[in-house]
């Protein structure tokens, strides 16, 4: 057996003011961009509203702890099958009285964190369309119509409220093509979920 052997240097990730070192490159961001970065994701953060999760709780089991099938509906694991697209994910939960559809992740990694804002795009831009199998699975869940307006929410489980670099950078551009889709500033936004010890 040859074990499986890794450059240690190639494993760390280090993110410090406006320099980020990940599989080994050291990126330097522009401090003026970055400024734009941060002002801009400060009008989208939201205050939590939902439980704390559970230092080991997995992802998919905190969505089911907090979902009660009255107002918040859970979807993790429930997505329509789409033609050419695969699985669709409608989002983790919909908090119903609110017509939120909450995307949640734990932010292991800037990747996660990258298919979390991409998650929320996916389906807007599927419900954009009025797919019938979305609009099916939605309506077989909630027992209510996709609704025309729909606010695009992201629940970050994370124990502090920081973002790396690059997830900043990647929900910055996210945001805005969920802008471009003719979503308005107060139908997205991001909050963190806090971890209970």
């Amino acid at each position: 057996h040859n074990p499986i052997q890794w450059n240690l240097y190639k494993c760390l990730v280090f993110d410090h003011e406006n320099f980020f070192l990940s599989k080994g490159t050291v990126y330097e961001i522009g401090r003026d961009f970055l400024t734009v970065v941060n002002n801009f994701l400060v009008d989208f953060k939201a205050n939590n509203y939902l439980p704390n999760a559970n230092e080991e709780e997995r992802e998919g089991e905190y969505n089911q702890r907090v979902t009660n099938n009255d107002t918040l509906f859970l979807f993790d694991k429930n997505c329509p099958r789409i033609e050419s697209r695969g699985s669709v994910e409608i989002c983790d939960i919909y908090d119903k009285p609110n017509n939120r559809f909450i995307h949640i992740k734990r932010a292991e990694s800037s990747a996660s964190l990258s298919h979390l804002w991409s998650q929320g795009v996916v389906s807007e831009q599927v419900a954009n369309i009025q797919h019938p199998k979305y609009k099916k699975k939605f309506h077989e869940v909630t027992g209510i119509d996709l609704p025309e307006t729909r606010h695009i929410w992201y629940g970050i489980i994370k124990k502090s409220e920081t973002l790396p670099i690059f997830s900043k950078i990647s929900l910055y551009n996210h945001i805005n093509i969920l802008k471009s889709m003719g979503k308005k500033d107060d139908e997205i936004k991001y909050f963190f979920i806090g971890i209970n010890h």
